[in-house]
């Protein structure tokens, strides 16, 4: 439960309020960046879909720098990039150091990027429904994160990659927004955001930890995400935990 204990400390709301009005994905970006910058990161880009072989289409926002885009699409770098591996493996977010190169031509990525001055690189998950999987990358020439670091770049990065496929596809948003929670849910969530573990949520409203879980997993089935601290993301973005 530590991931959600820190939420309410951290400035996610207001980046969610923020970026509430924008509509297009170049304005989002850069509010995203006003977070990231502040921790050492220049660059942001965002893909989701069937990732060991890209299309033009599954690539949400290109934020990286125009040559390196170029150099690694025409070059099929993604035949050999182990972040690609990686995100189809785990849900928790990684810097690139963390990542193994079993062959010579993964370390070539990464000092071609490095020559780019894309130095640094952290990168969040993303699993969704229907096997789908997506990522959000951050690159920079200087970062150095603390485990608060860690945490702001998860939800910074949950909230543009859901706002970004919410842009994609508007024509869902009817359906998006027809699974409303209970008034049980809605009290369940918001403890949840507090940072209270399941145990802790029976307690103040008197239920069974079961039936916790229950209620925690029909919201992250209503809201189409698969883990809590997205839940909660979703919950800040939806107005239905309070700011």
């Amino acid at each position: 439960m530590g991931v959600v204990m820190h939420i309410s400390e951290l400035n996610t709301k207001d980046f969610v309020i923020n970026c509430q009005a924008i509509e297009s994905p170049e304005e989002l970006a850069e509010c995203a960046l006003l977070e990231a910058r502040k921790l050492g990161f220049e660059y942001i880009s965002a893909s989701g879909g069937a990732l060991r072989y890209p299309k033009p289409e599954q690539v949400l926002y290109p934020g990286f720098p125009p040559e390196w885009t170029s150099y690694y699409l025409q070059n099929a770098l993604y035949e050999h990039d182990p972040v690609l591996k990686r995100v189809t493996e785990t849900e928790l977010p990684f810097e690139w150091s963390d990542l193994e190169m079993p062959e010579p031509e993964a370390a070539a990525i990464f000092a071609q990027a490095h020559d780019l001055g894309l130095k640094k690189g952290y990168v969040v998950p993303l699993q969704g429904l229907n096997s789908y999987t997506g990522y959000v990358s951050f690159g920079g020439a200087d970062a150095e994160l603390t485990p608060q670091g860690h945490l702001d770049l998860q939800l910074i990065g949950i909230y543009f990659h859901h706002r970004l496929r919410e842009m994609r596809d508007a024509s869902d948003e009817a359906s998006y927004w027809g699974n409303d929670l209970t008034g049980r849910e809605r009290e369940c969530l918001n403890w949840i955001a507090a940072g209270k573990s399941n145990w802790e949520v029976g307690e103040i409203l008197n239920i069974s930890e079961n039936i916790v879980k229950t209620h925690a997993d029909k919201i992250m089935s209503k809201f189409g995400v698969t883990t809590r601290v997205q839940a909660v993301v979703e919950g800040i973005r939806r107005g239905l935990i309070g700011l």
